[in-house]
């Protein structure tokens, strides 16, 4: 095989695995307790005790770009999980917020080696917790979900990996589909359409974002469109809505401008992001920022006169490889001072992994 081919063939195995890796996170969820607010206190078996799962979603959020058509929650669901729907009043007992419990529930009784055991004391304890016919129902409720994500985790297999943004979108499309198909019409968006409208916002904002041909007033402009086409009357006019912090706010602006940077010269750049943050960060964190910047600034001038001074010891024919070796460890200690161990390591590890990508590449 070619030194091309290892490389794709090595590449190919390296992405597969994190992705496969990140989507089983973001899709599926950790498989221990999730540590949310909605766990009123423990019990003295360590089980939760009584959880809000009727609490009201945020209406905190905000919509994304591209292709508005994607925006709309699917709505081919098959009838055949349709069941009881006229005897259970579903919105009053479960919203997005009892995912998060039934993955609760899944890892309650690690100990329960059948799926009927499990059944089991997972009927039991909702027994325990509520009226029989809110406890049967939520029981039926998560013996479905649970099938459904067991059933989903097969499925994926056969669809790929997602490349692209588009790709991504798609995914969740079908996800959000087969969940549907699964747990059913009344059930099924009560459940996931919150999560569904969430993701596909944050793909399609990410693909805003990135959209060169765009100008930044522009993007703002698509985000808030879309935002409306969302989430409707629970949409909230922000194009931070679902930013964590005012830093974050700070990065998205330069990012939703940068078509605006590239037309403008270095001193009008500057004025234009001073502004952005003085607009958006307070006199404090603006005056964290540029002692950062000036540090870092600082730093690859450092880096770039130690690369300087390295090459000519290198290149010196006066000097045999024991007084090379010699030299840069100084030259070392005197540029990097109490990071030079530091520094000697993170070389010591660039070269470990380069030399192991070229045995790679020569096998």
């Amino acid at each position: 095989m070619s030194n091309n081919g290892k490389l794709i063939l090595v590449g190919s195995v390296i992405l597969n695995i994190l992705l496969i890796v990140s989507v089983s996170i973001f899709y599926i969820g950790k498989q221990d307790q999730p540590k949310k607010d909605w766990i009123a206190k423990k019990s003295s078996e360590n089980q939760a005790s009584d959880v809000n799962i009727h609490k009201v979603p945020s209406q905190k959020a905000v919509a994304s770009k591209t292709d508005h058509k994607d925006t709309k929650i699917p709505q081919k669901v098959s009838q055949e999980t349709e069941e009881q729907s006229s005897i259970v009043d579903y919105k009053s007992l479960i919203n997005a917020d009892t995912v998060d419990y039934f993955k609760h529930l899944s890892v309650m009784f690690p100990g329960v080696s059948s799926m009927d055991g499990h059944f089991d004391k997972i009927h039991d304890y909702l027994l325990s917790k509520y009226p029989k016919e809110k406890a049967d129902a939520l029981f039926e409720t998560y013996k479905k979900y649970f099938k459904c994500e067991t059933d989903l985790k097969y499925e994926r297999v056969s669809w790929g990996v997602p490349k692209s943004a588009d790709d991504w979108i798609e995914y969740i499309n079908q996800t959000y589909n087969f969940r549907v198909n699964s747990m059913g019409k009344d059930i099924g968006p009560l459940l996931f359409g919150e999560e569904f409208k969430k993701l596909s916002f944050k793909l399609k904002k990410a693909k805003i974002l990135d959209d060169d041909t765009l100008y930044g007033a522009d993007k703002e402009k698509w985000i808030e469109s879309l935002g409306m086409e969302v989430w409707g009357d629970k949409y909230q006019s922000t194009i931070s809505g679902d930013v964590n912090s005012a830093f974050d706010v700070y990065k998205q602006k330069l990012s939703l401008y940068k078509k605006d940077f590239e037309d403008m010269n270095e001193e009008e750049k500057e004025a234009k992001i001073k502004e952005f943050r003085n607009e958006l960060l307070s006199p404090e964190l603006v005056k964290n920022l540029e002692t950062a910047e000036k540090k870092t600034e600082e730093g690859k001038k450092r880096f770039e006169s130690y690369q300087t001074e390295e090459q000519t010891i290198l290149q010196n024919p006066d000097l045999d490889d024991e007084q090379r070796a010699e030299k840069i460890n100084e030259l070392q200690n005197e540029t990097f001072k109490g990071n030079a161990d530091a520094f000697r390591r993170g070389q010591a590890l660039k070269q470990a992994t380069q030399q192991a990508a070229n045995k790679l590449l020569n096998k």
